[in-house]
């Protein structure tokens, strides 16, 4: 469809930081354990805020009985 370059840009970053060794610098840097409390921060925020952010979205609809933000 017409979002399939992000799908290959994501291959492409992903090849790219995997060959340049970035992605083991950057991961070894939020090892440090003065990072710890901000990466499981995230990771909680990365499974909870998606299904919020739609809950939200749709109860707002409800709530001002806007159809088209509802069905989205």
């Amino acid at each position: 469809g017409s979002a399939l370059w992000l799908h290959g840009a994501a291959v492409a970053s992903t090849v790219a930081l995997s060959a340049s060794g970035l992605d083991h610098t950057g991961r070894r840097a939020f090892d440090a354990p003065s990072w710890r409390g901000f990466a499981d921060q995230m990771v909680l925020a990365g499974w909870v805020g998606p299904p919020l952010l739609g809950l939200g979205t749709w109860s707002a609809g409800v709530a001002t009985s806007h159809r088209r933000v509802a069905s989205r």
